[in-house]
């Protein structure tokens, strides 16, 4: 029993390690496939904040309704989004040149993988609260590596085979997620008899308007979340034409999205234990700093290898970002509005994403990569400047 419940800490730091690889393939790979697909930035750009838009309308709502069940949890509800995932992803490989196809499909893509991370966030809590050892840091680790060797692979295989290779990998990982989440389901069924897990923690689980009501500087964070996310999600979206300003290629997008991406993964194992030194508030004021540093240095970049030392600075800003954003949410929200509450974050993120895809692609095809990126600078100052005063003044954990 004890050797079954020493793998589940695995399992879950695995679902991460693959998860992010499906963020990678549909958000940050979204220019390398819909460019060739006769998509101008700025048509991209609306595929994303068409996304984001329907993100923000249906996580809200996902979060209330995982909250609220008994029977669904966290691991079951994932299940399913992945296999409409795989549906969507079919679909895109399907409908090559129908560019209004391609269109709605990948929009229903963005929103699929968009809406699983708070439950996959959740998740850990759950599983912890059923009495197994987590450590989100570590797992949530464990995706940037997979975002990292991902990130390389798929750069390589688009720039030799072609732009299906995004899709059809992007199926073949979902496809090991299935597999992870019916594991991680089995235990969360055989919790579900445990009171600490359910029958206690859910009895009154709060409406999403009492939610927004008693959750006031929360929501200030998301809104200081939501600049600093615009600048995370606007170098995703667009490293390809920020690579283009500077000289580089396809594959040098992929590699240096693996640099990125590998720089984030000692901050991350290392996070609990920085977290019992330094309060998670004042993780998020560093990585508001760390935002501000990477900008600068791509908004002064002209060359490739300063693309490269810009990504370096993920380590102070994205990597710490988000597993405190993580922790700071359930150290403030109580277990029956657990999954509202991580839901906060993934909702900064598609608000960032909604305007950074809508201004994005126009700033680049009317006025410019330079003028994109001095907007990121702005954005990163104020989200820090919102962090600080959303925070305020915390003691040490």
């Amino acid at each position: 029993m004890n050797r079954a419940k020493d793998r589940i800490p695995a399992q879950y730091a695995s679902l991460q390690f693959f998860y992010w690889m499906t963020n990678l393939s549909i958000y940050s790979f979204s220019s390398a496939f819909l460019l060739p697909n006769g998509f101008s930035s700025s048509l991209v750009g609306i595929v994303m904040t068409l996304g984001s838009i329907g993100s923000l309308i249906l996580e809200p709502v996902l979060a209330d309704l995982a909250d609220r069940s008994r029977r669904l949890t966290p691991a079951g509800i994932t299940s399913l989004l992945a296999g409409l995932l795989i549906l969507c992803l079919g679909g895109l490989l399907a409908v090559q040149g129908n560019g209004t196809a391609l269109f709605v499909f990948y929009v229903l893509c963005y929103i699929l993988q968009t809406i699983m991370q708070p439950l996959i966030n959740e998740m850990n809590f759950f599983l912890e609260r059923a009495g197994h050892k987590m450590n989100y840091g570590v797992a949530r680790a464990m995706g940037s590596l997979g975002y990292s060797l991902f990130s390389a692979l798929l750069g390589v295989l688009t720039q030799r085979f072609g732009i299906s290779m995004i899709p059809l990998m992007t199926i073949a990982v979902l496809a090991v997620m299935l597999a992870l989440l019916a594991m991680l389901s089995r235990t969360a069924s055989s919790s579900k008899d445990q009171p600490d897990v359910h029958s206690e923690e859910k009895q009154n689980p709060g409406s999403l308007m009492e939610f927004a009501r008693t959750h006031g500087k929360l929501l200030l964070l998301t809104a200081g979340g939501t600049c600093l996310m615009f600048c995370a999600n606007a170098c995703g979206s667009y490293l390809l034409q920020i690579m283009n300003h500077v000289g580089g290629t396809t594959e040098n997008m992929g590699f240096a999205l693996s640099v990125a991406a590998i720089s984030e993964i000692p901050a991350m194992v290392l996070f609990e234990r920085v977290r019992r030194k330094i309060s998670t508030g004042t993780l998020l004021k560093i990585a508001g700093i760390g935002y501000i540093v990477k900008h600068v240095i791509l908004l002064m970049a002209k060359s490739y290898a300063a693309v490269l030392f810009a990504m370096v600075f993920q380590m102070v800003s994205f990597a710490v970002y988000i597993p405190a954003i993580v922790a700071y949410m359930h150290e403030h929200t109580s277990a029956e509005d657990a999954v509202k509450g991580q839901s906060l974050m993934p909702l900064a993120s598609s608000a960032a994403g909604l305007l950074s895809s809508f201004s994005g692609g126009f700033m680049i095809d009317r006025l410019g990569v330079g003028a994109f990126l001095a907007a990121c600078v702005v954005m990163a100052v104020l989200g820090t400047l919102i962090v600080f005063a959303a925070v305020g003044k915390e003691q040490n954990a």
